[in-house]
């Protein structure tokens, strides 16, 4: 098995995480700030409220531990499926976009004979469909790029072009990358989502990645701050999770699902040929969010109305929270009134878009497994909407599918 991910442990609070966790415990019920000095004055007692607030579930505590790791080698497909699956953690990772990914930067999962053979040339047959892309692709792109950038035509802005038509190659190519493209990255976790990965770390997707990822993590901390993962519960069993459970009862000792085809024609019918459906929204949704911002400014209606409360929440000429690149608005009171309405949406996405997507983590949705969704007969797949109308790169994407 070529898999071979290094973790390291970057950064991490001076004191250790068992300390700053009852420390700020301590905090909650005392008349003043306990500092850790005083916690680890008393390591009884420390050790006791630690596992105490543990077993409570008293477990804000834990996230004042924060601990920063450097990954290398990691598969995007446990990026996808793990890592970024939820919304507590800080990721910044090689881009797809502006690196072009080397032939030889995936990683090999645990499989021989046949089954191997058959593996390596799919990966090949993916490489060099992205290495031809990035050759072709680039008169679509640039052709493309001048539509929209006509005055920075000439040789003035040669360099500065050259660089935005390559970014945007590498952006469509990487459509036909394998999911066992590696990465690296930093990745930042609070405590409690440390524990969270261990208790998960055997979910169905990519089980053994996930394992070694994880088990490196915390020996990572182990190595530096012991007393952390001194008490860390054990790992939910693969066969206990409710995505193997059901994927068992429903198709048997079955690798793929028999009902994917007629799941993807289900979906496709209620999409009636669109990307993104808006498929449930509150009937009152105005109203609601009205109300919110009379309530922060204590106005009746009559002073009020509802199109100028709306207003003066999502109109930027009222609310120049909007226009923050450090996106403030989740900290405005008129601004956490949008939160009262939801709406939702069923999207027809791309691997590729999708993993960009989880960027917005305020973004709440369930993501596919894929083995579930795999279907040999007809391969359902998303294609750079630049390539349409052009037979030379729509073959190429098609062969790979």
């Amino acid at each position: 098995m070529s898999f071979k991910p290094k973790i390291e442990l970057i950064d991490k609070f001076t004191n250790s995480g068992k300390t700053i966790t009852v420390g700020s415990a301590r905090t909650c019920y005392s008349p003043r700030l306990v500092r850790p000095g005083e916690v680890n004055d008393k390591p009884e007692m420390r050790d006791k409220i630690h596992d105490s607030i543990y077993e409570a579930g008293h477990h804000t505590t834990f996230q004042h531990a924060t601990y920063v790791f450097g990954m290398r080698g990691v598969s995007r497909q446990f990026l996808w499926s793990f890592l970024h699956s939820h919304p507590f953690y800080n990721s910044e990772q090689q881009s797809q976009r502006y690196v072009e990914m080397k032939p030889d930067r995936f990683v090999i999962p645990p499989i021989e004979g046949d089954a191997l053979d058959l593996f390596m040339q799919t990966v090949k047959l993916q490489m060099d469909t992205y290495a031809r892309l990035n050759e072709l692709g680039h008169g679509v792109l640039e052709e493309a790029y001048f539509r929209v950038w006509k005055g920075k035509k000439g040789e003035k802005w040669k360099k500065s072009n050259d660089m935005s038509i390559k970014k945007k190659v590498l952006e469509n190519s990487r459509y036909v990358l394998p999911v066992a493209m590696k990465a690296n990255l930093y990745h930042t976790i609070s405590g409690i989502v440390l524990h969270r990965y261990n208790k998960m770390c055997q979910n169905m997707e990519v089980p053994l990645e996930t394992r070694v990822v994880v088990g490196r993590m915390i020996e990572a901390v182990r190595e530096q701050d012991p007393e952390f993962v001194q008490k860390m519960e054990d790992p939910i069993p693969l066969e206990q999770t409710p995505e193997y459970r059901m994927f068992r009862e429903f198709y048997g000792n079955q690798t793929l699902n028999p009902d994917a085809r007629e799941y993807t024609r289900d979906f496709d019918l209620q999409m009636n040929g669109q990307t993104s459906r808006l498929v449930g929204w509150q009937s009152m949704g105005e109203r609601l969010l009205a109300d919110g911002v009379r309530n922060v400014i204590a106005l009746p209606k009559s002073r009020l109305s509802d199109d100028e409360a709306v207003a003066r929440a999502l109109n930027p000429a009222y609310n120049y929270d909007l226009a923050s690149a450090l996106r403030v608005n989740t900290h405005s009171k008129v601004g956490n009134a949008m939160k009262n309405v939801i709406y939702t949406f069923r999207k027809k996405l791309s691997h590729t878009t999708d993993s960009q997507n989880q960027r917005h983590r305020m973004v709440l949705g369930e993501r596919p497994l894929l083995q579930a969704h795999f279907d040999t007969a007809e391969p359902d797949c998303i294609w750079p909407v630049k390539y349409k109308g052009r037979p030379e790169l729509e073959d190429l994407c098609n062969n790979v599918a």
